[in-house]
């Protein structure tokens, strides 16, 4: 479908050399995003989404939390991978951020949002090796998942707050 769809814009007489490359851009642009959103990792996110949209958050942000369980610098990294576009590999991460669209051509990224990941990832539990001392310290696994859904649930409310409350005034 992308090839005969570049091949139409390649066709068209009507249009100039950097409206078709423009639109050829956008397309391969479009194609990436679908093929991300199809992978393993993307379904997830698409699952979890649902959990984390009332705080702002995309597929993306659910899959860079998911692996944040890890440890929590894998948050920033899994951003990266996610939203890198191979021909523009060499940008600062910052700026393929702020610049980030969905798949209908809206931003998925904004200051509000940004400060509600940073307040989540400072809350919810600081990584699985940390449960699982938890849960073996104190003799029961019941305190290593009352750890996770109590820290999760907390990270949740102050970053729908932070959300909630800065889409009024910005």
């Amino acid at each position: 479908v992308l090839i005969s769809q570049i091949e139409q814009i390649e066709g068209n007489p009507q249009l100039d050399e950097e409206k078709k490359t423009s639109q050829i851009e956008e397309l391969n642009r479009k194609a990436h995003i679908e093929q991300q959103e199809q992978s393993y990792i993307g379904r997830f996110g698409k699952a979890v989404q649902p959990v984390l949209a009332p705080i702002g958050f995309d597929w993306k942000m659910s899959v860079s939390l998911l692996t944040g369980m890890a440890a929590k610098e894998v948050v920033v990294s899994t951003l990266g991978v996610i939203s890198d576009d191979s021909d523009e590999a060499a940008r600062r991460l910052g700026e393929r951020i702020r610049e980030d669209r969905d798949a209908e051509g809206n931003h998925t990224f904004s200051p509000i949002i940004a400060l509600a990941l940073m307040a989540f990832v400072l809350i919810y539990f600081p990584c699985i090796a940390t449960v699982v001392a938890i849960g073996r310290e104190s003799g029961h696994w019941k305190w290593a998942v009352f750890s996770i859904i109590y820290s999760c649930s907390l990270a949740w409310i102050v970053s729908f707050l932070i959300y909630r409350i800065g889409i009024l005034f910005f």
